[in-house]
């Protein structure tokens, strides 16, 4: 209804599912509404079936696959902690023999946790948890009485999204199937022209970033400028997220003098961190650009660094950039893929 105050009006809504809203109106006939006949099998919700540990999954054969989307899982409060609490599926199977049994999330496309346990709803006892196995995929190996019953809850690293999982349980008598490659990330970045305000001489710079991957880039460099007989020089630093090809610009004010308009020196390097399967890679550039004399605007993807440090040495390690931005994801316990 648009307005309270304006009688003979209508709006009507289609409730589902414990008042989940499966679809409104409100003119389709002039003032009046109405909705066409709604099959309920269309006014299921989008989680998947076995979001609680309630309606697990019952795994009655192996080898065990299933293929679901975890985007609309939400979190019980009741639901253990493992390598995060993000959304969360769960799986069950009773062990037809004693040995080993081997389940993992390879093949999913999102950072995942993958936990074991033992015992009743509230009162579960953990057998096994693990993070990254390969990439950010998990992988949990555990030995089993016959008769004995372990739930596998799947859960997003930290509070992170759910997306396309791929869970797997195997007989851990034989190896599991190697996990599948990545693809490959390729990630590039340019260099371009800037411009600096004759005031206050705070310069804009930038270029654009290319990924096949949807990825985390942090990008540290400096400017040095001559003028006269001094060498005037210029730290810089961003954040951004590389979604195929994505621009990037920062603001740059030196510590010494102001920028003024003219040629300028560059040095970038770049560290590209892939979302999903957790790849990395580092490019550096180095280039002569000009920076024309005009007025300064904010930077809408990069604020000015007013506390870097005036050291004038690049990073040379992940460690320097994750002192930098702690929003880079568990990128301490992963090797670095240096692109020169």
């Amino acid at each position: 209804m648009r307005s309270s105050t304006r009688r003979f009006r209508n709006a009507l809504g289609v409730m589902a599912a414990m008042a989940t809203l499966a679809a409104c109106n409100d003119d389709i006939v002039g003032p009046e509404s109405g909705i066409p006949p709604v099959a309920a099998s269309d006014m299921s919700l989008a989680a998947a079936e076995n979001d609680d540990f309630d309606g697990a999954v019952i795994i009655t054969a192996l080898p065990f696959t299933d293929s679901t989307n975890t985007s609309e899982a939400l979190t019980a409060v009741d639901d253990p902690y493992c390598a995060g609490q993000g959304p969360t599926v769960w799986y069950t199977f009773t062990a037809p023999s004693d040995g080993w049994y081997e389940a993992n999330t390879f093949g999913s496309h999102y950072d995942t946790g993958l936990g074991a346990y033992t015992g009743t709803r509230g009162n579960l006892v953990e057998v096994a948890c693990n993070d990254d196995t390969f990439g950010l995929q998990s992988q949990v190996v555990i030995p089993l009485a016959a008769g004995e019953t372990v739930y596998f809850m799947v859960s997003a690293y930290g509070s992170g999204p759910g997306g396309n999982l791929v869970f797997s349980l195997n007989d851990g008598s034989s190896p599991p199937p190697p996990p599948p490659p990545p693809p490959p990330f390729n990630v590039g970045f340019t260099v371009g022209d800037g411009s600096v305000d004759p005031v206050t001489g705070i310069a804009l710079v930038g270029g654009t970033f290319t990924c096949s991957l949807w990825s985390y880039v942090n990008i540290y460099g400096v400017l040095r400028q001559r003028i006269g007989r001094m060498i005037v020089e210029a730290p810089f630093w961003g954040n951004f997220e590389c979604n195929g090809s994505t621009p990037w610009e920062v603001q740059v004010r030196a510590q010494n003098a102001l920028l003024v308009a003219g040629r300028v020196e560059i040095y970038a390097e770049a560290y590209f961190y892939d979302f999903t399967f957790g790849q990395q890679a580092f490019l550096q550039q180095s280039a002569t650009i000009r920076l024309r004399g005009a007025r300064a605007r904010q930077s809408a993807s990069a604020s000015l660094d007013r506390t870097s440090s005036t050291s004038l040495e690049p990073v040379r390690s992940l460690a320097d950039v994750i002192q930098l931005d702690s929003r880079l994801p568990k990128s301490a316990k992963r090797s670095l893929t240096v692109v020169r």
